[in-house]
């Protein structure tokens, strides 16, 4: 976890209650951050400032584009977890936001931290780049994205291995792509640099999943149906994960990524993983 970009949120959060307002005295600002701060890997962001150190790009650069991101994807937990989705008590060891603060809270919390993503871009990019970043993230979090994938598994009950593909690549691997894209827009690379960048950062979120569905087989020791593998054996599963990496060292290969790189080590870490 990187200590300063921690700073950096922390101060972002701050600034949206400076000035004085009834709403200082409520617990508004606590339960974004009891979220926020939740224990997380901060796995997106992590990605981003690999791809900035690849562009010579400044991590402080990256951080608003950063924070943006997890505000994003902080909502879409807070969301996923009220009664009317998933209907889950306990998130990261702790009660999550509907349980510690209402629902009400929640849903207000997750419209928060969702318009609080694109303030935060307005208001530290311009230009070109402020254009790329903003239509890629709303787009990626958007119908045809994130809640997109969402309405597909709330909504789908018996699913097919494309169905399942749908759902993984909207829910999980269009965020994903933002990371990737930020740091190639950020660092004025050419539209063929920034396209193969998005490309890796959907294949990287696709692996993710894949491995988090054959975790969940451990942990739960059941193939659910909301799970892949459902559909597939545990030794299927393996084989597309590590499908996955050979595909994803090649697209590492063509944007010229040393082959001892931090993403390189990311992805064996990604691939070796138990939680």
């Amino acid at each position: 976890m990187n200590a300063e970009f921690e700073v950096f949120c922390d101060k972002k959060f701050e600034s949206v209650f400076l000035k004085e307002s009834e709403l200082k005295k409520t617990n508004f600002k606590e339960g974004l951050k009891y979220s926020f701060f939740s224990g997380g890997k901060r796995v997106r962001p992590y990605l981003m400032f690999m791809m900035a150190d690849h562009f010579k790009l400044k991590k402080e650069n990256i951080y608003p584009a950063a924070f943006a991101l997890e505000c994003i994807h902080t909502y879409s937990l807070i969301h996923d977890d009220l009664p009317c989705m998933d209907d889950d008590d306990i998130r990261r060891g702790k009660p999550t936001h509907h349980i510690k603060f209402g629902e009400a809270h929640a849903v207000l919390s997750g419209d928060a931290l969702l318009t609080l993503a694109f303030e935060v871009l307005a208001d530290s990019y311009s230009g070109h780049a402020l254009k790329e970043l903003v239509l890629s993230l709303s787009k990626c979090a958007g119908s045809f994205g994130m809640v997109g994938g969402q309405v597909l598994d709330c909504l789908t009950k018996k699913r097919s291995l494309e169905i399942f593909k749908e759902i993984h690549y909207l829910k999980t691997a269009k965020l994903f792509e933002f990371a990737f894209l930020a740091p190639a827009v950020l660092g004025e690379n050419d539209e063929k640099v920034v396209e193969s960048s998005v490309k890796l950062g959907a294949e990287i979120g696709l692996m993710f999943q894949l491995q988090d569905d054959l975790l969940d087989i451990d942990k739960k020791n059941d193939r659910e149906e909301e799970n892949i593998s459902s559909l597939v054996s545990v030794d299927e599963l393996k084989q597309m994960i590590s499908d996955k990496k050979k595909y994803i060292l090649s697209l590492l290969k063509d944007l010229d990524f040393n082959s001892n790189s931090n993403l390189h080590q990311f992805l064996d870490k990604l691939y070796a993983r138990k939680a």
